[in-house]
């Protein structure tokens, strides 16, 4: 899957990607191999969720 990126910063971008990748590789992997591939989603998780690029960023669910 190739990702357009709209103006948001490379780093960012990488971050997403390397989440879709995680998350491929957790589809396949075995059993003994889950909980360290999980680990990595989530630490990317947290990069993407907490990016500087995101401050001040409300959305309108969320004027109510």
């Amino acid at each position: 899957m190739v990702m357009v990126n709209l103006g948001f910063p490379d780093d960012l971008v990488r971050d997403q990607h390397a989440w879709n990748h995680a998350y491929q590789q957790l589809a396949v992997c075995r059993l003994e191999e889950y909980a360290v591939l999980r680990r990595r989603p989530l630490h990317l998780s947290c990069r993407i969720a907490y990016h500087p690029y995101w401050a001040g960023r409300r959305s309108p669910a969320g004027l109510g």
